[in-house]
């Protein structure tokens, strides 16, 4: 970069000294060629150099924007482990309340005794259907009548 800022000074001082003699001494006694037109490969170069910089310039703001965005991420990443579960939500157990935690106990212990009446009903049903099959009287009424 040092080298490249240089050169542009040098070439900036040339493009000075160059516009200093024309007025000095008029285009016609001072027939040299301006800068530009005496090297257009070497500003043209000059030109694309500075793009590349400019470019490279937003795309390192970029990354220094991205990184300031990130940086309280970075911190809980680079943390303790209790940092890092105190910033994740459910990562540890809630602190509850003795009476709610003892109401929710009362709660399961219901629901538990739902799902077992559930499932004695469904197995009662279950049996009575199968009885119902096996006491079928279509048979026996069907010998009467023949």
């Amino acid at each position: 970069m040092a080298v490249y800022n240089e050169g542009v000074e040098l070439l900036a001082a040339e493009k000075a000294e160059d516009i200093a003699a024309r007025n000095k001494y008029g285009t016609e006694r001072w027939t040299r060629e301006t800068s530009e037109s005496a090297a257009p490969k070497l500003y043209r170069t000059l030109n694309e150099i500075s793009g590349y910089f400019t470019s490279a310039q937003s795309s390192d703001d970029l990354v220094q924007r991205k990184l300031r965005d990130s940086r309280s991420v970075f911190l809980v990443l680079t943390g303790t482990n209790r940092d890092l579960e105190s910033y994740v939500p459910s990562s540890r157990r809630a602190a509850i309340p003795v009476e709610v935690e003892r109401e929710s106990n009362r709660l399961r212990g219901c629901l538990s005794e739902v799902t077992r009446m559930e499932n004695r009903r469904r197995r009662r049903i279950q049996t009575l259907k199968d009885k119902a099959r096996g006491d079928d009287i279509r048979m026996s009424v069907s010998f009467i009548w023949l």
